[in-house]
């Protein structure tokens, strides 16, 4: 903890504006922003400006797969514009399912840099970039709530308000309402016919418990907004535990950006029969706080997490810190081209150091001939110990080299290999089609570079034969071989069972 002191963090709200800095254990209020090599910037993507899908996939898919499986889905069958490049997280969800599910978010990459104008046009970094729904899961990691069950939280913000699940301490869903403060202000005052109090106030009368204890009129009018509001929440509650076979919630917590208090807790219990308490509750312990807003809050428990190796939460972020130079492709190039030009001065540095000596004792030389002749004799040695030296540095320069060259060889190979995994992933997913279509069933698919081995069962023996027709057409130029030894029927399942063998080429042309 003393660690994460020592760590200054600036919070930033790009919808709203403002910001918080956490600096020795104290949250305060920011007033201008200052890049500082030494700080650390994070903010979020707030839920509204994501697209959320869920999409699930085989449990047969390697893990390396899983993502460009997901991005052929999300372009194939959820028909984005490929010509639009969009930044994709799979957030895998602990639900029990024949299936692996993944609630997936997708935003495109331009508007992360436009909603990031108010930080980028005053710094070239921003650390971290937080999906606003998967903030959250920070509070798990911290164990400020208990990871079993499922739990529910409600943010009401002026630029966005969404609803969050979680299932076991992991993303499951979230929702945005069209409550936002600003919403919530334009209906109370539709509902008076006027503009009974002003936007200020009303936040004050909203955070105070107004419906309990405010102004007859005024109290009235409220209830009849939070109504609205609550019951668009509850639709919401009754649609995510259909959709993800959820059977109840543990807690709701409830957090307004302006005010830390509990004003709306009995609204949560009496509508949504949940138990409800403040959000603000579960940082009292853990912050000295002067900010209201627990987003901020959240952030600086994020970026600590994240800092401290504790978290691997998505990274939005197009503007990240440089790393050192040593690190960077350019500085290994650097450090390379010294050694290099290390060795070639060597011959250099020692004509200099030769010649000068020579010249030393061709002085000496005139006094002293015998005693020259001598110091002659020894400097010959010398010189051709230097030699043997200078050849033993020439053969581990070669050496050197073969190694830098073998090293680039397999960076390359690597490179090459994930250039081109796209096109397993690619494989996979039509062959997975063509499973579909033919109404057939694989218990699994195992691959070994090229070769994919693919165990098939169907109660018809036409339409495995119908199946590999259907592959070998559709990859015509791509198989070298294609091998089915047998198929066996099994009269207690009443199933026909084979395993067809493929050999890929390298890569689909």
């Amino acid at each position: 903890m003393k660690k994460r002191d020592k760590i200054s963090i600036i919070g930033t709200n790009v919808y709203s504006g403002t910001l918080c800095q956490y600096r020795q254990s104290k949250l305060t209020p920011l007033k201008k922003y200052k890049y500082s090599k030494k700080n650390i910037t994070i903010t979020y993507i707030a839920n509204k400006d994501l697209i959320t899908e869920a999409l699930d996939i085989s449990q047969n898919i390697p893990k390396e797969s899983v993502v460009d499986v997901i991005t052929d889905k999300v372009y194939d069958e959820l028909q984005f514009d490929p010509a639009v490049e969009y930044t994709i997280v799979p957030v895998k969800t602990k639900l029990r399912a024949s299936r692996d599910k993944y609630q997936t978010i997708i935003i495109d990459k331009k508007k992360i840099k436009e909603k990031l104008q108010p930080i980028s046009k005053k710094s070239k970094v921003v650390d971290y970039v937080i999906p606003a729904p998967l903030l959250y899961k920070a509070l798990y990691q911290e164990k400020s709530i208990d990871k079993s069950g499922n739990d529910m939280f409600i943010y009401f913000g002026d630029y966005d308000s969404f609803v969050t699940f979680y299932h076991n301490g992991e993303y499951l869903y979230s929702k945005s309402i069209k409550y936002s403060f600003k919403n919530i202000y334009d209906r109370f005052c539709k509902l008076a016919n006027e503009v009974p109090m002003s936007e200020k106030q009303f936040r004050y009368f909203l955070a105070n418990d107004g419906a309990r204890k405010g102004k007859s009129s005024h109290r009235e009018l409220l209830i009849r907004v939070l109504n609205e509001c609550f019951l668009s929440i509850n639709d919401i509650l009754i649609y995510t535990k259909r959709a993800y076979d959820i059977d109840s919630i543990k807690s709701a917590y409830v957090a307004l950006a302006w005010d830390s208090s509990d004003s709306l807790e009995p609204y949560v219990k009496n509508y949504l029969n949940i138990n409800a308490s403040a959000l603000s509750t579960l940082f009292e312990k853990r912050f000295e706080s002067e900010v209201t807003d627990p987003m901020c809050q959240l952030l600086i428990l994020n970026a600590q997490n994240i800092e401290s190796g504790v978290s691997s939460v998505a990274n939005l972020t197009p503007y990240p810190k440089p790393k050192p130079l040593m690190q960077r492709e350019s500085g290994k190039i650097i450090a390379t081209g010294f050694g290099i030009a290390s060795l070639f001065m060597i011959p250099i540095i020692y004509d200099t150091v030769i010649g000068s000596s020579m010249q030393a004792n061709n002085l000496l030389l005139s006094k002293e001939a015998a005693k020259v002749t001598t110091e002659a004799n020894s400097l010959k040695g010398a010189i051709s110990r230097k030699r043997e030296e200078l050849k033993a540095l020439e053969s581990a320069y070669e050496k050197s080299k073969d190694i830098y060259d073998s090293k680039v060889g397999e960076v390359t190979k690597v490179y090459n290999k994930k250039f081109h995994y796209q096109f397993r992933s690619q494989q996979l997913s039509e062959i997975t089609k063509l499973l579909k279509e033919y109404d057939l069933q694989s218990q699994n698919i195992a691959i070994s570079d090229t070769l994919y081995a693919i165990e098939l069962e169907s109660k018809d023996d036409k339409k495995i034969t119908a199946f590999i027709k259907k592959l070998v057409q559709k990859f015509d130029k791509n198989i070298s071989r294609v091998d089915i030894k047998d198929i066996v029927y099994n009269k207690q399942l009443g199933l026909y069972k084979g395993v067809l063998k493929i050999d890929f080429t390298e890569e689909i042309k």
